[in-house]
């Protein structure tokens, strides 16, 4: 029995092919920081460390017995809280990495008053929350306006105009994701 028979290669396209596939690039690789411009890496620093952290925790969740369910609850809410801050900061870098643009009226990372803007931090908690309910619905909407006009654009392909004007509303969409998740915070640290 030959060498190429054991080794499960039977062919020499075989061999090509298993040679190309080696050299191809995956397409699903992690982006690095250098992937960033230095504006980002701030944001991109923050991600790796939470989820070093949420990695601490985890096991530090996995190393608990199971009588003490209070301090396994704290654990999970830091967990959730840390998923919640990296769902944020991937907002920021997949923009980036899809558009090659910044996000930039809402930082992830804004630390004075919850990160708010300076003209949602002087609401109360009510006005906030009415303020949220606002953007939920500005969220929606804008969603489908989206739609049709993806719709509209696939239809016409050369309409520069109408491809702007999806690239501009869909991040201002992020924008206002990423507002919402502030004010949620927010809200959640005054109203238990």
């Amino acid at each position: 029995m030959s060498k190429l028979a054991n080794s499960g290669i039977s062919k020499l396209e075989d061999i090509k092919e298993n040679h190309t596939n080696k050299s191809k690039p995956k397409e699903d690789t992690v982006p690095l920081i250098a992937d960033f411009p230095p504006t980002l890496h701030p944001i991109y620093l923050a991600k790796k460390n939470h989820w070093l952290q949420a990695c601490s925790l985890k096991l530090a969740l996995n190393a608990l017995p199971a009588k003490e369910e209070e301090k396994a609850r704290n654990l999970q809410q830091q967990l959730w809280q840390l998923f919640e801050e990296m769902d944020t900061c991937d907002a920021v870098l997949n923009h980036w990495t899809k558009y090659k643009r910044i996000l930039t009226s809402v930082s992830p990372l804004e630390g004075a008053e919850g990160g708010l803007p300076d003209k949602l931090q002087h609401l109360s908690p009510v006005q906030l929350v009415q303020r949220l309910h606002t953007l939920r619905s500005n969220i929606v909407s804008r969603e489908k306006s989206l739609k049709r006009w993806v719709r509209a654009a696939q239809a016409e392909e050369n309409n520069f105009i109408l491809q702007e004007k999806i690239l501009r509303k869909t991040e201002e969409l992020e924008q206002i994701k990423l507002l919402v998740k502030k004010i949620e915070k927010k809200v959640s640290k005054v109203v238990p």
